[in-house]
């Protein structure tokens, strides 16, 4: 093999979009409360319906850098972006999700710059960054996954006809992230850097309200 064919090959793993667990649904519901009533406050409540969609899937995947091309915390080959060494195995394939206990998974804790410890390069207890110039670590791509999504769309709108016609007026209320549930962000995958294995952002918004009032004629 070349070289170049050797850093093709390197570069094989899943797509940074890949999602094997995905359910979706939509579904409306007519509520059947006080259907029929002429009398108040019963025909208020009545004919209201009930919509919404629901998602959950797996978290798309990521990998870790190494965050400098500075002696001991790269391999000084003009990238940054060199995978390092993988000191445990049993984290291939995990998913990191919980900002209060990704940073100890991956041992972030743990990363002593080089000299430390009678060793010349950056090293923590599940990684470090001793790979020759020109390579790169034991560190597959997208080897790890970020958080989920477990979301949930609702709305409630009713229908209210008016005199004189077909006219008509639509009221929808819309929750958007109904259960506001935050959607986490891949942490920090620099080891050279102090944000590393530290989850700092969502990738989606808190709980939305929104009304709508539409006039049919």
């Amino acid at each position: 093999l070349t070289c170049e064919t050797c850093r093709r090959s390197d570069q094989k793993g899943l797509a940074l979009f890949d999602t094997p667990h995905v359910f979706a649904i939509s579904y409306i519901y007519r509520l059947p409360f006080f259907a029929g009533s002429t009398r108040w406050p019963a025909a208020a409540l009545q004919g209201w319906q009930l919509s919404g969609t629901t998602l959950f899937q797996s978290g798309v995947t990521f990998h870790i850098h190494s965050g400098s091309d500075a002696a001991g915390y790269g391999n000084v080959d003009g990238e940054t972006g060199d995978r390092p060494n993988i000191l445990n195995p049993s984290l291939l394939g995990k998913t990191f999700d919980n900002p209060d206990t990704v940073g100890a998974l991956l041992g972030a804790n743990t990363c002593r710059p080089p000299g430390t410890d009678g060793l010349p390069y950056l090293h923590c207890k599940n990684f470090d960054d001793n790979i020759a110039p020109g390579g790169r670590g034991n560190l597959g791509m997208n080897t790890f996954r970020k958080d989920g999504t477990a979301n949930w769309n609702v709305a409630v709108g009713r229908t209210f006809r008016l005199p004189g016609g077909e006219r008509s007026l639509d009221f929808r209320t819309e929750f958007i992230n109904f259960f506001n549930s935050p959607q986490f962000d891949k942490p920090g995958v620099q080891l050279a850097l102090a944000t590393f294995g530290k989850i700092t952002n969502t990738v989606n918004k808190g709980r939305q309200v929104q009304f709508t009032l539409k006039l049919n004629f």
